[in-house]
């Protein structure tokens, strides 16, 4: 196994602790992983980069949506297969901005 290889797998661990936990230290982390703490740091720079957690002093917390609703991955592909709009995409059947509202032109709201 190559040294992104365990990065990578170290890291997919990291995100499903903290999911599962809801926080986790620093300290403990470094030790499950037999890493340094300052390695445990730059991966929980990545993983809050990409939107899996939130760095807190000590440790990391799991973000909410995370927490409730799947992770960020997980989110992302079971929106796609079944038709819905992706990210920047509006929902089939529902209107632009200021189209199909039932105001007529005569409506004193708009």
């Amino acid at each position: 196994m190559t040294g992104t290889d365990g990065q990578e797998e170290r890291r997919h661990l990291l995100r499903e602790l903290v999911t599962t936990k809801g926080f986790v230290r620093t300290s403990d982390l470094a030790a499950e992983f037999a890493v340094s703490v300052m390695t445990v740091h730059r991966d929980l720079d990545a993983l809050q980069a990409q939107g899996w957690l939130r760095k807190v002093r000590g440790g990391a917390s799991c973000l909410p949506s995370t927490q409730f609703h799947g992770s960020v991955g997980e989110r992302m592909t079971t929106m796609t297969p079944h038709g819905e709009a992706g990210p920047g995409q509006r929902p089939q059947g529902v209107p632009r901005a200021g189209h199909g509202l039932g105001r007529s032109r005569s409506s004193p709201c708009g």
